[in-house]
């Protein structure tokens, strides 16, 4: 963990978190890509807030880190 304010830290926790989930259901998504559609479906605007919420986060604590992971994708992830 980085040695910042406390509350960027929790920041960096929760995002941490965040994105575990979202890598876990993407292995899961993989691993049985038949089953797979419903479960999109239903979690795709959960998957999109999630990016758009880590990502508002992470331009606070660490506005170079966010942008490095946005690649060119900011104005998608920020509307």
């Amino acid at each position: 963990m980085t040695r910042t304010a406390s509350g960027n830290d929790v920041a960096l926790a929760l995002i941490g978190q965040d994105i575990m989930f979202l890598r876990r259901f993407a292995h899961s998504v993989t691993a049985a890509p038949e089953h797979a559609v419903v479960p999109i479906f239903c979690l795709h605007n959960y998957m999109c807030l999630i990016i758009h919420e880590s990502h508002r986060a992470l331009r606070h604590v660490n506005p170079d880190l966010a942008d490095m992971l946005a690649y060119d994708c900011t104005p998608a992830i920020v509307s």
